[in-house]
């Protein structure tokens, strides 16, 4: 019985937190693939959109880590770029990130729950909601 409870003191002192295995697995370079909005009257559409996502893993001791990304999407003929950095913190059970944009004097700017629908090797889904509008991004890793 000593032996079963010294194993599993050692085994729990090597174990991570979910939330950094997330973010390891959250870790590297997106492109997306896929960008789906939804307005607020239910009109669903898939504008034409490119970009890229990159999102560092947690560094010891630290509950966030630092992201960018810069996405261009065209809505009707309408050009639309955002490119932002910041950091990002797992949230509820890492199903949700919380994105601190920070602007060109290093103040945080904006701050935007995401959540995390699919997170695999090879693809990275997430939605937002902002201006009525909810927001789907497919990324694919690099």
């Amino acid at each position: 019985m000593k032996r079963l409870l010294y194993f599993l003191v050692v085994l729990g002192s090597f174990s991570c937190s979910k939330e950094v295995r997330v973010s390891k697995d959250l870790a590297g370079t997106w492109e997306l693939t896929s960008y789906k909005r939804t307005d607020a009257e239910g009109l669903i559409i898939y504008p034409i959109a490119s970009g890229k996502a990159d999102f560092n893993a947690y560094e010891k001791s630290n509950d966030s880590s630092a992201y960018s990304w810069s996405i261009i999407t065209d809505v009707s003929g309408s050009l639309d770029s955002t490119t932002q950095q910041g950091t990002y913190k797992l949230v509820e059970k890492s199903n949700f990130m919380y994105v601190a944009e920070i602007d060109s004097l290093n103040q945080i700017s904006s701050y935007t729950k995401y959540r995390i629908l699919t997170l695999t090797q090879t693809d990275l889904e997430i939605e937002f909601s902002k201006n009525s509008n909810t927001d789907i991004l497919l990324f694919r890793r690099n």
